[in-house]
């Protein structure tokens, strides 16, 4: 009994101190990536000088629109990408790379030929959102290592929280109302207990993506000078971005 006193209140102390620290950078990790999942909608909210319609055109005229754009705007790109037009982004994303160029350029037209192609106003867009969520948008000062670090003591968390509460189930069906701290530990436990199965979710599967972005990192740091590792670092980090925009690729030939 005093051993199991003994690590109950060791758990209680880890499962104290980790939700302190790691609760409030998860409030902004799970609030931004809340947001992110209407990221299409978004977009096309933030660049309403785009002409919206209801129906998409056929995928040839939209392709045959994107090409006639980069053929004028890119024509000595190396290589150009383009992103058919879906229900919730009823726009073509385009993106093309100069010939020696380390960077991409994108932009976002109508799929319709005769619509007017002005460039839409620049925002970075819901992608800054996604970028929070996976890296707090500090992606080359070691952002991916931050949330990968909230992950882990996340899940301490919640594990040091199940073996703090011996009588889990019991608790779950007790609410002491106007017993002051007792309420509130009464409705915490209550509120821990309904959406444990998703907290246990979505803290591993969180940190088994930023471990695998830690990993290549790692392997990235250890192959490569400091120099070379800095610059590499900002093209290992560009395709959670990136894979919103392309989805076809384009030979400029």
């Amino acid at each position: 009994m005093a051993k199991e006193a003994g690590l109950r209140k060791v758990m209680a102390e880890i499962h104290t101190w980790t939700g302190l620290v790691c609760s409030w950078i998860l409030f902004v990790i799970f609030l931004a990536g809340s947001i992110a999942f209407f990221r299409a909608e978004l977009d096309v909210w933030m660049q309403p000088e785009l002409p919206f319609s209801d129906g998409l055109p056929d995928e040839r005229v939209s392709l045959a629109t994107a090409l006639d754009y980069l053929r004028r705007h890119a024509p000595n790109a190396a290589e150009w990408s383009v992103s058919l037009p879906t229900e919730r982004s009823p726009y073509l994303d385009l993106g093309w790379t100069e010939r020696g160029a380390e960077e991409a350029s994108y932009t976002t037209i109508s799929p319709y030929p005769n619509a007017p192609q002005s460039k839409p106003r620049e925002t970075a867009g819901a992608g800054y959102l996604v970028s929070i969520h996976s890296n707090l948008a500090a992606a080359e000062y070691g952002g991916y290592w931050l949330t990968a670090a909230a992950a882990v003591v996340a899940l301490a968390a919640v594990i040091s929280g199940v073996i703090v509460h011996k009588k889990i189930l019991a608790e779950f069906f007790t609410f002491r109302a106007g017993k002051k701290l007792r309420s509130w530990l009464d409705a915490h436990n209550l509120l821990g207990v309904l959406p444990l199965p998703f907290h246990v979710m979505i803290v591993y599967s969180g940190l088994l993506l930023t471990s695998h972005t830690v990993m290549i990192y790692s392997q990235t740091a250890a192959e490569l000078s400091g120099e070379e590792f800095e610059a590499r670092s900002a093209y290992v980090s560009r395709p959670l971005d990136s894979d919103f925009k392309c989805n076809t690729s384009v030979s400029a030939v």
